[in-house]
């Protein structure tokens, strides 16, 4: 059993444990908020390492008992403000639904709902932060509904793409079957290339006939519309004057006449033929 001394002892040096990650916020800035408690409340509080706790309260025993009060209800007011709501996004693009361009988005989210919105973009789990159950639930339902506009704007983008895909295969087929079709220019170029040898072809021909005669040399072209067109003496014989330019009165026979043979032989064919 102890003694009043002893309880006395334990009541003016209380020493209380309080969460970890709630030390640095409870001591403030340069000690700022532990310095206000312990003036406010006459005693001294002191962060030190005993055991499982981690604040010592010194002070007269109602004073101390007091500062421990206002430190647990400090607790609980830093916990229930500073609860959080979670939930799992769909997809990574969803982030953006709620960050918005350079965090704009988040921020106004945070002004409006007096919350704190922490995103892992790893595991794409989302923590809403806030003072109170009602705010970060507005703080949820507000960011689904900017997912889900955003989850709508994305399908008619998407359909849009489709669409305008679609048609673009439409209009690369057409061009495919142009392609397949000779174009005029080149026709035209084929059928001039063609007349151009057929040309040469008969240019040749005509070469090849000129250099074999169908008729003898020295043989004019004999032609059946006028029996005036034909020679009336040979070939090479020359006419037969008088030397005093007066005919004898006699008739010239004209195989007697001097003359080549070849030119006699011709002549009396052609003769023969009236």
């Amino acid at each position: 059993m102890s003694s009043p001394l002893s309880k006395k002892i334990r009541n003016e040096n209380m020493f209380i444990s309080i969460p970890e990650d709630t030390i640095a916020p409870f001591v403030g800035k340069k000690g700022s908020h532990i310095k206000e408690m312990s003036a406010k409340y006459e005693v001294d509080i002191q962060t030190v390492r005993k055991g499982s706790h981690n604040l010592k309260i010194t002070g007269e025993a109602s004073n101390v008992q007091n500062a421990k009060e206002a430190i647990y209800t400090w607790l609980g007011k830093r916990e229930k403000s500073n609860a959080t709501l979670a939930f799992t996004l769909e997809r990574q693009n969803h982030i953006a639904a709620i960050i918005g361009q350079k965090g704009v988005v988040a921020r106004a989210l945070e002004a409006d709902f007096k919350c704190k919105i922490d995103v892992d973009k790893k595991t794409l789990v989302v923590t809403i932060r806030g003072p109170d159950d009602e705010h970060r639930e507005r703080a949820l339902a507000k960011m689904k509904e900017l997912i889900e506009a955003y989850r709508d704007e994305m399908t008619a983008r998407q359909l849009e793409a489709m669409e305008r895909k679609e048609r673009g295969e439409l209009s690369s087929s057409d061009d495919d079957v142009d392609e397949m079709q000779p174009a005029p220019t080149e026709s035209k170029n084929l059928s001039e290339k063609l007349n151009g040898e057929l040309e040469s072809v008969v240019e040749k021909e005509d070469e090849k006939k000129s250099e074999f005669p169908v008729k003898p040399v020295g043989v004019s072209d004999v032609s059946p519309k006028s029996r005036n067109e034909y020679p009336t003496k040979p070939v090479g014989v020359s006419a037969m004057k008088p030397k005093n330019g007066k005919t004898n009165g006699k008739k010239v026979d004209p195989l007697s006449s001097d003359g080549t043979l070849a030119g006699n032989s011709l002549f009396a064919m052609l003769m023969s033929q009236d």
